[in-house]
């Protein structure tokens, strides 16, 4: 479960990355220290904690990038810039308020149609 929020919180710096190509570091900076506080917790050494929130940033810049994941991170752009912050319960409404048949929809057209902008972790697509 940690990993999971973790990687949650890492989830809109990793949009940036993916969908803009860079990250604003100020925006960012609070959900990093939530980040590592939970990792702190998890791993007691710093070193281990910076490598799981490190790992946890990658593979959220590849979940972020999939083409039915495009629909959701597209529901939570228009959300913040509405009301420019938002909790964890707001976000997961937000994307839980995604047409579900829309994102199978997607997820058909991704098999055939590159819908997914260049990613970082092109190696890992095979493991999709």
């Amino acid at each position: 479960m940690e990993g999971r929020f973790s990687q949650g919180v890492l989830a809109g710096e990793a949009a940036e990355i993916v969908f803009l190509g860079r990250a604003d570091p100020v925006g960012s900076a609070g959900d990093k220290e939530s980040a590592m506080a939970m990792a702190t917790r998890i791993f007691p050494r710093p070193e281990e904690a910076a490598a799981f929130i490190a790992w946890l940033g990658y593979r959220a810049e590849y979940v972020v990038g999939l083409p039915y994941n495009r629909l959701r991170v597209e529901a939570l752009a228009r959300a913040l810039i509405e009301r420019k912050e938002m909790n964890a319960r707001q976000a997961r409404e937000i994307v839980e308020s995604v047409d579900p048949d829309a994102i199978e929809l997607v997820r058909g057209l991704s098999s055939t149609v590159s819908l997914r902008p260049q990613l970082i972790l092109e190696p890992w697509d095979d493991f999709t």
